[in-house]
C-alpha cells in the first residue's frame, strides 16, 4: 500500500484573496476592451466631464470670494465671462449659482447651440458673437474669466493669456482648463480620439499647444498673472467617465487658476 499523500500546503491569502480579485480585474480587462472596440461620443462623456470640472470650479471660485462652497448662489453679483462657450456653456451653471454671465464665442453655429442650451437649462446669459479681442475696447472687465479648453486650438495662447488679463477685473481670477503636454494626452485626444475613433475632428487639439501646467504658469507669468491652484482630471476607460486625481501621471487635462500680480 502506497503511503498517504500529504495534502499541499494552501497559502490563506490566495484563497481569501484570489477569488474576489482575479475576477474583479478580469471585468476591468473586458471593460476597456469593450470600450476600446466601441467607444462612447463625445455627447455621452460630456455630462461627467462637465460635472467634474464644475464641481471643483465652483469649489475653487467660493474660496476666491472667501465664500461657503456649500452655499447655493456663491456667485451671486460676480460679472463672468465664458471665453470661449461652445455649444454648453459651464456659464450655465455659474447662472445658476448667482454669477451675471456673458458668454463669447467667434462660432456663429456654436453660439447659436448654446444659447438654445442656456434657454433649455433656463438661465439668463447675455451672448455675444465675437472673440476675446473683439472685447478690449469695451470698458467692461470681469471679476471671474473661464477660458475652457481653448488654449489648445488658438494660434497663439501667450496672446490669448494676455488679452484674458486685459479684461481682468482687480481682485478678480482667471481660470484656464487645458490639456497637459504628456504622452498619455496625446494617445487620448489625439491618437484615440481624433485618428482611432474620429469622435474629435482631426486637429481639433493641437498637440504643439498642449502644455504642462508648469509651461502654462510660465505664458501666465509674461501676463503679469500669478499662479495659484492646479486641479487634475483623468479619463477612466474602465469607468467610461472622467474623474478628479491626484496622479499628475494618470492626468491629462486641468483647471489652473490664476490672479493679476498686484505691485508694490
Amino acid at each position: 500500500m502506497s503511503p498517504a499523500r500529504r495534502p499541499n500546503k494552501i497559502n490563506p491569502a490566495i484563497v481569501t484573496k484570489g477569488p474576489f480579485v482575479a475576477p474583479r480585474i478580469l471585468r476591468s480587462i473586458i471593460s476597456v476592451l469593450h470600450t476600446l472596440k466601441t467607444p462612447p461620443s463625445v455627447q455621452a462623456l460630456s455630462p461627467s466631464y462637465h460635472a467634474a470640472r464644475q464641481e471643483q470650479l465652483l469649489y475653487r471660485l467660493a474660496k476666491h470670494f472667501k465664500k461657503d462652497p456649500r452655499h447655493p448662489a456663491t456667485l451671486l453679483g460676480k460679472t463672468l465671462l465664458d471665453a470661449g462657450c461652445g455649444t454648453a456653456p459651464i456659464g450655465c451653471a455659474m447662472a445658476l449659482a448667482g454669477a451675471e454671465v456673458t458668454a463669447i464665442d467667434p462660432n456663429k453655429s456654436a453660439l447659436q447651440a448654446a444659447k438654445l442650451y442656456a434657454e433649455s437649462f433656463g438661465t439668463p446669459l447675455m451672448f455675444i458673437h465675437s472673440n476675446a479681442e473683439g472685447l478690449l475696447s469695451s470698458p467692461a472687465r470681469y471679476q471671474v474669466i473661464l477660458a475652457l479648453d481653448v488654449l489648445a486650438t488658438h494660434a497663439n495662447p501667450g496672446k490669448l493669456i494676455w488679452v484674458l488679463s486685459q479684461l481682468l477685473a482687480p481682485g478678480g481670477i482667471l481660470v484656464l482648463g487645458h490639456t497637459t503636454r504628456s504622452l498619455r494626452a496625446w494617445a487620448f485626444h489625439v491618437l484615440f480620439s481624433q485618428i482611432i475613433t474620429r469622435r474629435v475632428a482631426p486637429n481639433g487639439f493641437s498637440w504643439r499647444h498642449f502644455h504642462t501646467p508648469a509651461a502654462l504658469t510660465e505664458l501666465t507669468t509674461a501676463a503679469g498673472l500669478q499662479h495659484h491652484t492646479t486641479d487634475l482630471f483623468r479619463y477612466s476607460l474602465n469607468g467610461q467617465k472622467w474623474k478628479s486625481t491626484k496622479n499628475r501621471h494618470l492626468a491629462t487635462r486641468y483647471l489652473a487658476t490664476f490672479t493679476p500680480v498686484i505691485s508694490t
